[in-house]
């Protein structure tokens, strides 16, 4: 969905569980917890396994929920429309998961860091149990990361294909500013010198563009089981990198399976 940072497939996760509609019965939570394959960083050729933690809880009229390595709450402005802050930790490269290509690796890692931000978002049904959702953020990575800002939209349409499956599609892209693909894209003197790649300048703009689909199943009054996928490709700058062009895969994959349970 990813997805995006490295890992911000783990956001789709979080969104479409949260994004179905909860059983009569439920309270005001959902915890979840599964297993996906995700780049470890992007542009990366390889995917590694990755734990796929989902939480939601609803407090007043504030809802929590997992946003990556991180926390996201929302509140509701009326007119189906709620936003909020953001607060996550970006994974970096070489930081939180080891980089196997070896040429990569000799470039400067880019350290595990906060972002902090807000996103906003909003619902629409269009008629027979069929839902449109729309969201878009915006994060400031501070720190020794890569100190630049991340811009995310989506737009999803949720189709209930039987009484207790509900599917959802979407398409995804995403924002980069200089500083960010600086440090994730570029190559400078330091890094050419010690990897053997050409020098390259990582510009802003478009990231990647991508679709996502998601299949949930209810399999009682609180369990359901989630299957998840993205795949995007990079774009501009980011395609453009010897770190993608040469060592990675401008294609991002992102799969996994997820349990949840509403309380």
């Amino acid at each position: 969905m990813s997805t995006q940072s490295p890992l911000a497939p783990l956001m789709g996760l979080a969104l479409g569980m949260a994004l179905l509609p909860a059983p009569a019965s439920a309270a005001d939570g959902m915890v979840g917890m599964g297993l996906g394959v995700a780049p470890p960083y992007p542009g990366a050729r390889e995917v590694i396994l990755v734990p796929l933690p989902a939480l939601e809880v609803t407090t007043g009229a504030v809802t929590w929920r997992t946003n990556n390595f991180g926390v996201e709450a929302g509140l509701p402005l009326g007119g189906g429309v709620s936003a909020g802050p953001i607060l996550r930790v970006d994974a970096g490269r070489g930081s939180l998961f080891a980089v196997k290509d070896a040429v990569i690796a000799r470039l400067v890692r880019v350290k595990a860091a906060p972002e902090a931000g807000g996103f906003v978002e909003f619902g629409r049904p269009l008629g027979a149990g069929v839902q449109l959702r729309g969201r878009a953020s915006l994060v400031q990575g501070f720190g020794a990361g890569h100190g630049g800002l991340l811009g995310e939209a989506s737009v999803t349409v949720l189709v209930p294909a039987a009484p207790r499956l509900m599917l959802g599609i979407s398409l995804q892209a995403s924002w980069q500013d200089r500083r960010y693909a600086a440090a994730y894209f570029g190559v400078d003197r330091a890094g050419a010198a010690a990897s053997g790649l050409p020098e390259f300048a990582g510009r802003a703009g478009l990231r990647d563009l991508g679709v996502g689909f998601f299949a949930s199943r209810t399999l009682s009054r609180r369990w359901s089981a989630s299957l998840l996928g993205t795949l995007s490709r990079l774009q501009g700058s980011a395609a453009r990198s010897p770190v993608v062009r040469l060592r990675g895969r401008a294609e991002q994959v992102f799969g996994g399976l997820a349990l949840a349970y509403r309380f």
